[in-house]
């Protein structure tokens, strides 16, 4: 699990790269059982849904690919504000000041990047076919969670975190024990400071304010993929890069773990649309799976 900067990025020297190679390493050993309890407890759901618009829902079926962004570029730049609020709240928390110190500019400089593709939990939350599925005009890609897009993998990267997002301040256990632990490893040095507010950057992608609760958000998370894997579009007032992800199942099949299409409430509700979409799905390899309305009685 690479958390510190990739060979395509590092600036390091080899001796350097040696040493954080090794507390790197060292890091790990004890965070990755207390990250394996935490993805236990967050359990795994049955089902992932995408909420998008008709270019997102053609885009995804004619490639197979989901995209996901640079986290410093999400549509809200709040959200990843507050989840390093929460972190770093708890770090200037931790007795030994000099850990802290370290840590603060080892979180300030870290040239971590992380990228994240989000789903949610439910196809029938109205605030979210308003915000991301063209004010009710758009479509729900509802996935197999636990047996598809989770137990996937995403070559070329080897790392794929499934975060189940936190609202408010409270840590669940786990993710506490591994902020403790980070804290508790900054103590040995500026290698490892460095080493430390990498993951700890990392689990401030956990949280986000209560605010969102209803969403109940699930994301995977990809940290530090190469620069030479990067795409990049235009956002409403910026440039998003992103990465694309092609879930590989265990037997090496490609194609989406698709369960359903739901279709939003201010389309057309009429067997035609059903039978459109579904043509969609055939000509893509998806024939037979299920094209439904959300149900929602919502007009703009």
């Amino acid at each position: 699990m690479l958390l510190v900067p990739n060979d395509e990025n590092c600036e390091l020297n080899d001796d350097l790269k040696l040493v954080a190679d090794h507390a790197f390493g060292a890091f790990m050993q004890t965070i990755d059982p207390l990250l394996q309890r935490q993805f236990f407890l967050d359990g795994f759901p049955e089902k992932l849904c995408h909420y998008t618009d008709f270019r997102g829902l053609q885009g995804i079926l004619e490639t197979g690919v989901l995209w996901a962004t640079y986290t410093q570029t999400l549509n809200d730049s709040s959200e990843v504000e507050y989840g390093q609020k929460v972190v770093k709240d708890y770090v200037a928390s931790f007795p030994d000041q000099d850990a802290t110190r370290r840590l603060g500019v080892a979180m300030e400089f870290s040239p971590q990047r992380t990228f994240a593709c989000c789903f949610c939990e439910r196809s029938n939350l109205l605030s979210m076919w308003i915000a991301y599925a063209q004010r009710g005009g758009g479509y729900c890609l509802e996935f197999d969670g636990a047996a598809g897009l989770l137990s996937s993998s995403f070559p070329p990267f080897p790392v794929r975190l499934p975060f189940k997002m936190t609202y408010g301040t409270a840590l669940p256990e786990a993710v506490e024990s591994m902020l403790a632990y980070a804290c508790r490893f900054a103590q040995a040095g500026d290698v490892e400071a460095s080493v430390a507010a990498s993951w700890i950057k990392t689990l401030s992608l956990r949280f986000k304010h209560p605010a969102f609760v209803h969403e109940d958000e699930r994301r995977i998370v990809i940290p530090n993929p190469p620069v030479s894997a990067m795409k990049f579009r235009a956002g409403d007032a910026d440039v998003k890069p992103y990465i694309e992800l092609c879930p590989t199942a265990a037997d090496g099949s490609r194609l989406l773990p698709l369960r359903r299409i739901v279709f939003g409430p201010t389309l057309r509700q009429d067997r035609i649309l059903v039978e459109t979409i579904g043509l969609m799905l055939e000509r893509y390899g998806y024939k037979g799976v299920p094209v439904e309305p959300c149900g929602i009685p919502y007009r703009l």
